[in-house]
C-alpha cells in the first residue's frame, strides 16, 4: 500500500495517472481536470506548491497569450489547429487528452523540481 502523504507532487500525479478511475470514477478529461483543479487549490491552501506556475509553463508551449484556463490550454496543445474543442470529448479524444495532460504535468513538475533544486 502506498502512503500518498509521502509522495512528491510528481510522484502523486504519476500515481493518479496510473489509476485515474480511483480518483474520478468515470475516467474523462473533464473529470480529471476538475479533480486536479481541486487538488491544486487544496495543496496551495495547505501551504504546498500544488500546480502553481502550470498555466504560464503551458502558455510558453502554446504561443501567444490567452485568457484560457490551463485545462483549455492542455486541450489546445492536445488538438492543435482545432478552433473549438467540445467539453464532451469522444472516448478516443478523452484518452488522447488524458495522455497529453499527464505527459505535460510530468514534464512541468520535473522542470519545476529541477529548477527548485538548482
Amino acid at each position: 500500500m502506498v502512503d500518498l502523504n509521502t509522495l512528491t507532487e510528481r510522484e502523486y500525479v504519476a500515481f493518479i495517472a496510473q489509476r485515474p478511475g480511483l480518483f474520478t470514477g468515470r475516467v474523462t478529461y473533464e473529470r480529471m481536470a476538475q479533480f486536479l483543479i481541486g487538488y491544486d487549490l487544496g495543496a496551495q491552501r495547505a501551504g504546498g506548491r500544488g500546480l502553481k506556475g502550470l498555466k504560464d509553463w503551458l502558455m510558453d508551449r502554446l504561443g501567444p497569450s490567452s485568457p484560457l484556463i490551463w485545462t483549455a490550454v492542455v486541450l489546445q496543445l492536445a488538438f492543435p489547429g482545432q478552433e473549438q474543442i467540445s467539453d464532451a470529448l469522444a472516448p478516443d479524444q478523452d484518452e488522447h487528452a488524458l495522455n497529453v495532460l499527464f505527459t505535460l504535468l510530468d514534464n512541468f513538475l520535473a522542470e519545476r523540481d529541477a529548477s527548485h533544486d538548482s
